[in-house]
């Protein structure tokens, strides 16, 4: 979603029509950026030296970190189709960069199975469940070529799902990700302090 999110339905307007037109507008955004009219224009401006800023999803990065699902408290019966689709989605990003995929290590093997060779399969960081884009880091650049990390302090969503190990992933991840920069890469009060929501 983006800051133009469309207007609730105006007296009179129905639910259809709202969505509807909801809908063409959504297409029509889509459909710009497509053809490049709103892309330059909307982009902000590279970070400053000595300032931080989480660049925006389109921006080449280094890699891309998942996590692999292998509770069965949590999924069930559906924990096999879950992970035949977390390793199709790796394997699909591996064709464009480097894939981490944490897993435990009882089901590493299943992990490295199902998503082949051109992704890394990393034991040393245990996990909970595969919301990589909820406990992992976020990754922010100075604009001088700097590097660190924040995490946000993931809590199992309220507290609603286990996640002790999951609570530790953006720690562990943050320091093998090398930096030039020469301060810390992982700063856990600006861990416990952040809003971002953004994963590698």
């Amino acid at each position: 979603m983006n800051d133009h999110a469309a207007r609730p339905p105006a007296e009179g307007m129905g639910r259809r029509r709202f969505l509807t037109a909801a809908g063409l507008t959504a297409a029509a955004a889509a459909i710009a950026v497509a053809e490049g009219r709103a892309g330059a224009a909307s982009r902000p401006a590279p970070a400053a030296a000595g300032t931080l800023q989480v660049p925006i999803e389109d921006v080449r990065h280094t890699r891309t970190w998942m996590a692999w699902p292998d509770s069965t408290s949590i999924w069930g019966g559906k924990l096999s189709g879950v992970q035949s689709d977390i390793a199709l989605v790796a394997r699909t990003i591996a064709k464009y960069e480097p894939v981490y995929i944490c897993a435990n290590s009882g089901s590493a093997a299943k992990a490295r199975s199902l998503c082949g060779s051109t992704v890394t399969v990393v034991t040393t960081i245990p996990v909970d469940d595969c919301w990589m884009r909820d406990t992992g880091p976020v990754f922010r650049t100075d604009g001088a070529g700097g590097l660190d990390a924040i995490g946000l302090n993931f809590n199992g969503w309220g507290k609603k799902q286990a996640h002790a190990r999951d609570t530790l992933v953006a720690g562990r991840i943050a320091p093998t990700s090398a930096s030039p920069s020469p301060r810390p890469v992982w700063s856990a009060r600006a861990a416990r302090s952040s809003r971002t929501a953004r994963a590698p």
